[in-house]
């Protein structure tokens, strides 16, 4: 689907209809201006809560260590969530982009919340 991923997801998918998510090496949106349009923020990690069952995993990677902590802080202020960076999990497949981001000698970070 060619559509912003807030849409679809808002739109086309269920309530409490997903046993998990993955969102593997979004855009990190280097620059502070466009920081606004990280994927990773308040609106959607909510939105997500909406969509998972209880118990539901939210599996995040990045190779852009300050996206990393910014997704902590955004989840580390929900009360939906319990988690945080774990080990890469040996079924996440080895992407286009973590290979990129490897070469450049990048931290790869995993991580995974639960909702509650």
């Amino acid at each position: 689907m060619d559509e912003d991923a807030h849409l679809i997801v808002g739109r086309m998918i269920p309530d409490v209809s997903l046993d998990g998510v993955h969102l593997f090496f979004p855009d990190p949106w280097p620059k502070t201006r466009h920081h606004k349009r990280r994927i990773i923020n308040e609106a959607f990690i909510n939105l997500m809560a909406d969509k998972l069952k209880p118990n539901g995993i939210f599996n995040i990677a990045t190779d852009w260590v300050p996206y990393a902590k910014s997704i902590e802080d955004t989840f580390s202020k929900s009360t939906r969530y319990a988690g945080g960076v774990v080990e890469r999990p040996d079924w996440r497949p080895l992407t286009r982009f973590e290979g990129q981001g490897i070469r450049k000698d990048h931290q790869v970070t995993d991580l995974a919340y639960k909702k509650l």
